[in-house]
C-alpha cells in the first residue's frame, strides 16, 4: 500500500519541474505574474499543436545549422511538453555533443544540466517510478545541482524548489506526528531554513514553479505558498492561495507527501493547521466571493486565448516565426484585489488594537502632553525667580 501511494506521489511531481526553452527566457525578460494571477490561474499556457509545429521547426533548422546550441533546448522542451521524454533526453545529448568546443559557454552549459535533469526526472516518473530506479532520479537531482552551481537565481530562483522536491523523491521525510496527525505537508520547501526576510524570494520561487513548471495543480505547492504568504503578513493572498488548494482537494487532488492522508481527511487536516493569521468571517466572505469571479474570469481568459491560437495555428502561423501573430488579441486587465492586501484586512482583523490606539491618541495622549508641559513650565518659573 506504502509502495502504490509513493507512486503516485511520484506522478504528480513532474508538475514541479523547470524547462529552459525560448518561452522561458521570454517570461524572465517581462517577469512573473503577479500572486493574484498566479493564484488564480491567469497565466499562459499553450495546446499541443503550438509545441508539434514549433519541433518541426527546429528539427529542420538544427539540420541546417547544427552548431545553434538554442535550437535544442527548444526541441527538448517541446518534446518533454507533449510526454516524448526519450526525445527530450536525446536533444540534450545532441547538444551536448556540438558544446565541446564550448567550454566556457556558462549560459549553455546550465541550460543543458537544467534541461536534462528535468527531462530524466520527467523519464522515472512517467515510466511508473520505479524505485528500483531511483538511480535515475538521483542523476536528475545531480544534473539539477549542477545547474544551480553555474547559475543559482535563474529563472526566479525556481531551481532550488524543484531540487527540494527531487530531494523529497528521493529520501521521503519522516512524518512528525501529534495526535497521529500528520503536520509535515511543507517540507520540500524545507522554512525551518529561511529567515522571514527570505519570504518574498520563497514567493517567487514557488510561483515560478506554477507559472513556469505547471505546478498549478498541486496541493503541496499552493500549501506552501499559503504558507509563506502568512509568514510575510500577506492574509488576503495567503487566505486566496488556501482557497486554491482547498479547491484542488476537492477536485480530487491530493498531497504528494506519501505520509499524508486523503480526501477529507486531508482538507480538514490543513484547515486546521491556522498558519496564515485570522480574517473576520465577512472578510472571508469577501475574499471568497472574489476568488471565485477571479477563477472564472481566468479560464475564461485563457480558454480564449487558446482559441485564438489554435485558429492561428491551424492557418499555419506560428508565434515563434509570425511576428503579427497575436494582431487581433485582446488581452483584459487583470480585475484588482478589493482592497489593501496587507492594510484593510489587518485593521478590520485587529479592530480592537484600532480602538486602543485612537482611545489612547485622542483621550489618554493630550492630558499627558499638557501635564508634563505644566511641570516643564512649573520648574521654569521656579528656577526664574531662585535666579
Amino acid at each position: 500500500m506504502w509502495r502504490l501511494v509513493f507512486i503516485l506521489f511520484c506522478l504528480a511531481i513532474p508538475s514541479h519541474a523547470c524547462l529552459n526553452d525560448m518561452d522561458s527566457l521570454a517570461t524572465e525578460a517581462k517577469g512573473l505574474p503577479g500572486t493574484l494571477e498566479v493564484i488564480s490561474g491567469r497565466f499562459e499556457r499553450n495546446p499541443p499543436l503550438f509545441y508539434q509545429m514549433r519541433l518541426a521547426r527546429v528539427t529542420k533548422e538544427i539540420a541546417a545549422q547544427p552548431t545553434k546550441l538554442n535550437l535544442y533546448d527548444d526541441a527538448g522542451v517541446a518534446c518533454d511538453r507533449l510526454h516524448r521524454d526519450d526525445e527530450a533526453i536525446a536533444w540534450m545529448k545532441q547538444k551536448r555533443a556540438q558544446m565541446k568546443p564550448f567550454p566556457q559557454d556558462k549560459e549553455h552549459w546550465y541550460r543543458y544540466h537544467a534541461n536534462l535533469g528535468t527531462f530524466q526526472a520527467h523519464n522515472w516518473l512517467r515510466n511508473g517510478a520505479n524505485r528500483k530506479n531511483i538511480g535515475e532520479m538521483k542523476t536528475a537531482r545531480n544534473n539539477i545541482k549542477r545547474a544551480i552551481q553555474i547559475k543559482p537565481d535563474a529563472h526566479f530562483g525556481r531551481e532550488k524548489y524543484q531540487l527540494m522536491a527531487m530531494e523529497w523523491i528521493i529520501n521521503p521525510p519522516k512524518p512528525e506526528m501529534n495526535d497521529h496527525k500528520v503536520t509535515d505537508f511543507n517540507s520540500f520547501i524545507n522554512w525551518g531554513n529561511f529567515k522571514r526576510a527570505d519570504a518574498p524570494a520563497v514567493i517567487k520561487g514557488l510561483s515560478g514553479l506554477i507559472t513556469l513548471g505547471d505546478a498549478w495543480e498541486s496541493v503541496d505547492v499552493f500549501d506552501s505558498l499559503a504558507f509563506v504568504l502568512g509568514q510575510r503578513m500577506d492574509t488576503t493572498l495567503a487566505y486566496s492561495a488556501k482557497l486554491r488548494y482547498q479547491e484542488l482537494i476537492k477536485k480530487g487532488k491530493n498531497s504528494l507527501y506519501p505520509y499524508a492522508p486523503k480526501g477529507n481527511d486531508l482538507l480538514n487536516l490543513l484547515d486546521s493547521k491556522n498558519e496564515y493569521g485570522s480574517l473576520t468571517d465577512n472578510y472571508e466572505t469577501v475574499i471568497e466571493a472574489d476568488y471565485i469571479k477571479r477563477r472564472q474570469e481566468a479560464e475564461s481568459y485563457n480558454q480564449s486565448r487558446i482559441n485564438f491560437m489554435m485558429r492561428k495555428l491551424k492557418a499555419g502561423l506560428h508565434p515563434d516565426k509570425n511576428s503579427d501573430f497575436w494582431n487581433g488579441w485582446q488581452n483584459p486587465a487583470a480585475p484588482e484585489l478589493p482592497g489593501d492586501t496587507t492594510l484593510d484586512h489587518w485593521l478590520s482583523d485587529h479592530i480592537w488594537v484600532v480602538i486602543v490606539f485612537w482611545v489612547f491618541v485622542l483621550f489618554v495622549l493630550p492630558p499627558l502632553v499638557i501635564f508634563f508641559l505644566w511641570r516643564k513650565w512649573k520648574a521654569y518659573q521656579k528656577a526664574r525667580l531662585a535666579s
